[in-house]
């Protein structure tokens, strides 16, 4: 800031130059070594990264037996009720609130099909044991394909 206030433009301008020169962007990989430190991307992470905890036992519920799965019914009427009371940031896909509202509730019969879909999907999840593949390719928006 002294030297913008100063009104040396050529410096700040050469020190601009600087910071993006030294700037390569992009994503670095696990055995890429990071400037200054010597050390690779995954030596610092495992330095960031907390040692394990030792898990007590007592802390897990034993059960002789797993209480009865209730089926849960989840209809076209239950996701067009939610998508008009949505509110808040996004999910999985990136999306926030408005754009859901707008998929769900603005195009007629091809919201209708989304909110049958989307019933179908959460009905699904909700009553079935998922595959991971299945939970991934969600995660991951990578619904159009075959898991």
């Amino acid at each position: 800031m002294e030297i913008w206030r100063a009104g040396h433009f050529e410096a700040l301008q050469h020190e601009a130059q600087l910071i993006t020169e030294k700037t390569t962007g992009g994503v670095l990989g696990t055995e890429d070594i990071v400037e200054g430190t010597g050390k690779t991307v995954l030596e610092i992470l495992k330095e960031k990264h907390p040692s394990p905890s030792k898990l007590d036992p007592s802390a897990f519920v034993h059960c002789a037996s797993l209480p009865p799965l209730i089926d849960i019914d989840i209809t076209v009427l239950h996701v067009e009720h939610v998508a008009h009371k949505i509110k808040g940031g996004a999910g999985p896909s990136g999306t926030d609130f408005v754009q859901w509202q707008s998929f769900l509730l603005r195009y007629g019969a091809h919201s209708n099909c989304l909110r049958e879909a989307v019933a179908a999907m959460t009905q699904s999840m909700a009553n079935s044991v998922l595959q991971w593949d299945n939970i991934k390719a969600l995660m991951t928006n990578r619904l159009d394909k075959c898991p």
